[in-house]
């Protein structure tokens, strides 16, 4: 299905999360990453065309927690593509960190791109918090400045060994 195909019907939805339950064997549902283009590619737009171009990775999810009839959810598919696409952050967000009994899925990971919905984790997506109570973008930028300083302070100790040592 290309991204501007009409989207599959309710029953399609239905089937899919049919085939999902049934295979499940006490683990996390699974959502595949053709499953993610076929039957979410539809409905995505904006910024998350972007991500829907890039490579995927399957997306294990809590039972329950993305159904049939919470798929369309814009917080929900965008949170999808988060997962797919995303990578963990520097650390796992105090939003992922306090509420464990209410994640989406198991793993808090987000696309480190503030330009992409501002670096919020699938989580905090799924959930329709407001992309500022995620702090997973800013831990990740917080590392990030770390390790310039570091490197930053490994030069100057580099030169000022060297202008005391005469060399």
């Amino acid at each position: 299905m290309t991204l501007y195909e009409r989207p599959p019907n309710y029953w399609h939805i239905q089937a899919l999360f049919e085939r999902i339950d049934a295979d499940i064997t006490g683990g996390n549902p699974i959502l595949t990453e053709d499953e993610i283009r076929d039957y979410i590619g539809s409905r995505v737009r904006g910024v998350g065309e972007r991500l829907l171009d890039m490579d995927g990775e399957d997306v294990e999810f809590y039972r329950g927690r993305i159904n049939a009839d919470n798929i369309n959810n814009r917080s929900i598919i965008e949170a999808i593509l988060i997962q797919s696409r995303g990578v963990r952050p520097a650390q796992t967000c105090s939003c992922c960190r306090r509420n464990r009994s209410r994640r989406t899925f198991p793993m808090c990971l987000h696309v480190p791109d503030p330009l992409t919905f501002q670096g919020i984790c699938g989580n905090c997506k799924a959930t329709g918090r407001p992309s500022r109570a995620c702090n997973a973008m800013i831990v990740t930028l917080e590392a990030r400045e770390r390790e310039r300083h570091q490197v930053r302070m490994g030069r100057i100790l580099q030169i000022l060994d060297q202008l005391l040592n005469g060399v």
